[in-house]
């Protein structure tokens, strides 16, 4: 399986060209890219834009782009004084700062790797300034890597790895402390990202009986065309993950009659359920 990954620094990159033997590429020379066989990672520069630039460069030259994994790896601060500096985190919900958008990466898997939210903001963010989910990471990547990767792949072929470099104190990177730990960070993530990839296989078509009951949940909560590839895409992870599959899903749901905040309501608490 094809693997990209894109980092926003040389330094975030240098463990994983050092670890997996990667080979600058001479044909791509305004976005930096690495690669070896099934691996290749690009340096996209800071920002959410300069992200998503890189993730489509990469996706766009894949000759079957649906195939492969997209991974997300990056130094961030983080507003929980309890996570150790260090520590690496996988994203299973990213706010956009400037948008209020939410997303949603599939947790697909459950490792020693923990999982945390991500708030991605267009500037950088101290501790006064945070308006993000409550124990939060903060990058300036996070959603737009996630945006334009999803434009290619489902949520459960796109991961974010982020590791906890301060606790958004005004200041420079400093690279000779974060430098090892940015390394033992990588070693995690490459296992972590190698065992993702080995679960994708066994993602499998929804029965029959699941589909009437995500048809009977799109009838009586009025579901939109985005709230309906949403349930689906969190569905397919949910039922890996639990093997009574979605039949342990099965609750009192409101009809037509209740009006869109009672369905809306429903929807996120659902949502929550299949997040589990």
């Amino acid at each position: 399986m094809t693997k990209l990954l894109i980092t926003a620094l040389a330094l975030e990159a240098r463990p994983f060209i050092d670890r997996l033997k990667l080979k600058k590429d001479p044909a791509s020379r305004r976005i930096p890219v690495y690669r070896l066989e099934e691996t290749s990672l690009a340096i996209s520069g800071t920002g959410k834009l300069n992200a998503a630039v890189a993730t489509t460069w990469l996706l766009a030259r894949e000759p079957e782009p649906a195939d492969c994994l997209m991974v997300n790896f990056g130094i961030c601060g983080c507003v929980d004084l309890t996570a150790p500096i260090g520590r690496l985190f996988r994203i299973h919900h990213i706010r956009d700062a400037g948008t209020g958008r939410d997303f949603f990466p599939e947790m697909l898997i459950r490792d020693e790797v923990a999982e945390a939210s991500l708030m991605t903001a267009d500037h950088p963010v101290t501790r006064t300034g945070y308006t993000g989910p409550p124990m939060g990471m903060v990058d300036m990547e996070g959603s737009g890597f996630f945006t334009a990767a999803s434009r290619f792949l489902p949520p459960e072929r796109v991961v974010l790895l982020k590791m906890v470099s301060d606790y958004l104190e005004p200041g420079k990177i400093e690279p000779e402390r974060l430098a090892p730990l940015i390394s033992a960070a990588a070693t995690l993530a490459v296992t972590s990202v190698t065992a993702h990839a080995r679960a994708l296989p066994q993602l499998s078509s929804i029965s029959k009986a699941e589909e009437a009951i995500l048809h009977d949940i799109h009838a009586r909560l009025r579901l939109t065309a985005t709230q309906r590839n949403q349930l689906r895409d969190l569905a397919r992870g949910y039922r890996l993950r639990h093997p009574g599959g979605l039949q342990s899903l099965k609750r009192p749901l409101p009809d037509g009659a209740h009006d869109r905040k009672a369905r809306d309501r429903c929807f996120a608490e659902l949502k929550h359920a299949l997040m589990e």
